[in-house]
């Protein structure tokens, strides 16, 4: 599914517009960073005007001339199928498929964390 914006409406516009709260803070972090000449790969979510979540791997490249950052090429892929698909995938890691109750996989998961918890307890 596209993001539903064209391009003509996307010229002029900041890119922070499409961004709030935390998500607008990592842009605006890893947009600094492009900007000092550092080539930046990250994950960030926005919203769709219908309201549903839209995940976006994106890359920023400084574009230099001379030796000096004249811009940025930015670059966003939708990857909001991989995301869910990550998702179902680490839940049936740990969950029994026909009854949704947690799995030997899980139970071998917390028992690993509650040792290492108690170990660092005893060595304090």
């Amino acid at each position: 599914m596209k993001f539903p914006i064209s391009p003509e409406d996307l010229v002029g516009q900041s890119v922070y517009s499409y961004f709030d709260g935390e998500n607008r803070m990592k842009m605006e972090e890893h947009l600094r960073k492009a900007s000092g000449g550092e080539h930046q790969h990250f994950e960030v979510s926005t919203r769709k005007p219908s309201g549903e979540w839209l995940d976006l791997a994106v890359t920023h490249i400084p574009m230099c001339v001379e030796g000096k950052v004249v811009g940025v090429f930015g670059i966003s892929k939708d990857i909001t199928v991989l995301k869910k698909s990550e998702e179902k995938i680490h839940y049936l890691a740990y969950h029994d498929s026909l009854t949704g109750l947690h799995n030997r996989a899980f139970f071998d998961e917390c028992l690993k964390q509650e040792i290492y918890s108690m170990g660092k307890m005893i060595m304090v």
